[in-house]
């Protein structure tokens, strides 16, 4: 008996001791410093992708030796799904991820102000920036976020099958009807032109294109006006006469890009962005170009992203530290030679273009696409995400079924405004 109370003693000393040392265990830098670690949200949707952020996170410690980075990612669609979730959840990560045109919805419930840390910071000059996607980044007069890209929406074209069929590439497309007759042409030879995809941000530029001004000075969203209900009906069109496949897994955010990286489809509307997974995936001859003519004349919408720092972190400062990094020079020449970024910063952005110069029609699409007279950067409202996957949802109602664009687009106004009125 009492050898066993001896034995439970010292197994208690010992645990005890262990519990003791490893509530001490906190990692310290080589001169003794405790290291700080950040969780960082970010929306990837490459495994190419997810590593080159790695390496920017990893940057961070480089710098400061003290501040470590977990990065957590997920997809496109899920990170809309997610981020309200750990906002609402009261322990969201240190480092959030935002793009521009969504910004309103976020900032002023889960980010923190950093206009303070700015303004007490020589070393930032944010004149430097984009000033749109600042813009779309700040709120009521503060900022919340640091950029890392902007961009114009392009169309990336696939060169060699261009060629086999004999046919001009799509800088000569001036008008909706030179479209159309490549489509036909493409048809003949067994090509599908280009993708559609139920997702408004990749279809938008021709929806611009039409005439639609969907975001109303009073501040509402007009999805089912005449010129809305045409671009649809257009997009669908293509569908009908098999210009374009019929979508086959629907909820892949990247269903369109898959079937212009596997040669499915000759042509792929989407931000220059993306360039590093066509570079990755692609195993012919590319060219890029601006977006496909609207109905009426040729418009892209201007988008950018950035990071942020979470209302309720416990380390503020080192957040900030670590946007610096993440969104710094270095930084975004990575992002830039890498293709998955056109830089937000203007001292930094020849070097997109010069490292991908191989890229046929690169420079001149974006350059020519950011004019005041095709490129258009947009403050969209509160409750935009929400409004958004309305607008998808009767979208794929649309091209998946036999629903009439007018009909979809109708259902799709009595929601939106109800979801505005709220």
């Amino acid at each position: 008996m009492k050898r066993f109370i001896l034995v439970v003693v010292l197994s208690f000393a010992v645990f005890a001791t262990g519990f003791a040392q490893g509530k001490n265990e906190t990692p310290v830098t080589a001169d003794g410093e405790n290291v700080i670690t950040l969780r960082w949200l970010m929306q990837v949707s490459t495994a190419e992708e997810k590593q080159q952020w790695q390496e920017l996170a990893e940057d961070v410690n480089k710098v400061y030796p003290n501040i470590k980075v977990e990065m957590n990612t997920t997809d496109w669609n899920g990170y809309w799904t997610k981020l309200p979730t750990e906002i609402a959840g009261g322990n969201p990560p240190d480092i959030l991820y935002m793009q521009s045109q969504r910004a309103k919805d976020y900032l002023g419930e889960g980010f923190l102000p950093i206009s303070q840390f700015i303004k007490n910071d020589k070393d930032i000059n944010m004149d430097d920036f984009y000033k749109g996607i600042i813009d779309g980044l700040s709120m009521n007069g503060e900022y919340y976020c640091l950029p890392y890209d902007f961009g114009p929406y392009v169309l990336f074209y696939n060169i060699d099958q261009f060629d086999k069929c004999g046919m001009s590439y799509p800088d000569t497309w001036n008008t909706w009807e030179d479209f159309i007759v490549a489509c036909k042409k493409m048809k003949e030879n067994g090509v599908k032109c280009t993708s559609v995809l139920p997702g408004f941000d990749r279809i938008y530029s021709f929806i611009l294109g039409n005439g639609a001004n969907i975001l109303a000075t009073d501040g509402t969203v007009r999805v089912n006006t005449p010129e809305f209900i045409a671009a649809i009906q257009a997009l669908d069109d293509l569908i009908e006469a098999g210009y374009t496949p019929l979508q086959s897994d629907t909820g892949n955010a990247n269903w369109d890009r898959e079937q212009f990286y596997n040669g499915s489809s000759a042509a792929l509307t989407d931000g220059v962005w993306n360039l590093t997974n066509v570079k990755a995936k692609s195993n012919f001859k590319y060219g890029v170009t601006m977006v496909i003519p609207g109905l009426s004349y040729r418009k892209t919408p201007i988008a950018g992203s950035g990071f942020g720092i979470s209302k309720d972190t416990k380390h503020p400062q080192e957040a900030y530290l670590a946007l610096k990094v993440l969104t710094s020079k270095e930084s975004e020449t990575k992002l830039a030679k890498w293709g998955r970024a056109l830089p937000a910063r203007a001292s930094v952005r020849d070097v997109y273009y010069k490292q991908n110069e191989d890229v046929l029609g690169l420079k001149e699409s974006v350059e020519s696409s950011l004019a005041s007279e095709i490129g258009i950067t947009e403050i969209t409202p509160k409750k935009w995400q929400q409004v958004l996957v309305t607008i998808n949802q009767n979208l794929e109602s649309v091209f998946l079924s036999d629903t009439k664009a007018a009909d979809a687009l109708n259902t799709a106004q009595k929601e939106i405004n109800r979801i505005l009125q709220q």
